[in-house]
């Protein structure tokens, strides 16, 4: 079957060789994706933006809903604000996470963030439903 169905894509058993990394970046135009191929200086705002600081982006295991580990975007700020820096100006980590964690570890992982107060998360890149998780006393997620 097709390695990127739906079915496949949840279902299927992935190995990673390295990490899950990514990077917050601002949507200026508030549409889930990132940069433009038609507007030029809407491209190069989204392009070169990181929200740093941000203090709650959590890994989580597909299967137990156990929290995995928890990082921030990059740099931190010694104030610990939350601001949006450019990315050629941090050398290229403006925003940026990873997880090393997950090296050669097989499974299936989710990614949750936590927006930092007056911003907004955003996300379409898998199907998402909004529900509020109330953290167990044995490290789960329900």
């Amino acid at each position: 079957g097709d390695a990127f169905s739906d079915e496949a894509i949840r279902f299927k058993t992935h190995y990673i060789k390295n990490e899950i990394s990514g990077q917050l970046w601002l949507d200026e135009d508030r549409n889930g994706k990132r940069g433009s191929f038609t507007d030029s200086t809407l491209n190069a705002i989204e392009q070169d933006s990181g929200v740093t600081g941000v203090d709650a982006i959590v890994l989580v295991d597909c299967d137990t809903n156990t929290e995995v580990a928890v990082t921030k975007s990059q740099p931190v700020r010694g104030d610990g604000e939350v601001v949006i820096q450019k990315v050629t100006e941090t050398g290229g980590v403006a925003g940026g996470y990873r997880f090393p964690e997950v090296m050669n570890r097989p499974g299936r992982y989710y990614i949750v963030y936590k927006a930092p107060m007056n911003f907004r998360m955003n996300t379409n890149v898998l199907p998402t439903t909004e529900v509020k998780a109330e953290r167990n006393g044995d490290g789960t997620l329900s």
